[in-house]
């Protein structure tokens, strides 16, 4: 059904793609505000700073694909186009991605 959205034969290509970064932001938005709604047992809605998502993309050896001088900005969409191309893809669920977020969270 996403096959159009999901042409791309490189790491490199999804990373850069800003229409899939554009989807993996509300993917990620989400997961996270689904994940915090279940640790706080409230509903809530929160968007995940980009600082973040860049030091997670930086913690893995996706990272050697993109400049050691990338910006915050353009690390966070790397890491949302990568998130939209693996659930696009049907690799990553929403559900997993909650249960893994859930025991990683520190709310105070």
């Amino acid at each position: 059904m996403w096959n159009a959205l999901i042409q791309h034969e490189t790491i490199d290509s999804i990373m850069q793609d800003k229409g899939l970064a554009k989807i993996g932001d509300g993917i990620v938005n989400l997961c996270y505000s689904l994940a915090k709604s279940l640790v706080i047992q409230s509903a809530t809605g929160e968007k995940v700073r980009d600082s973040v998502l860049a030091r997670a993309i930086r913690s893995t050896s996706l990272y050697q694909h993109m400049g050691r001088r990338t910006d915050i900005g353009r690390a966070a969409d790397a890491y949302e186009a990568i998130m939209a191309f693996l659930w696009l893809k049907g690799v990553m669920t929403i559900e997993v991605a909650v249960t893994t977020l859930v025991p990683l969270l520190e709310i105070d």
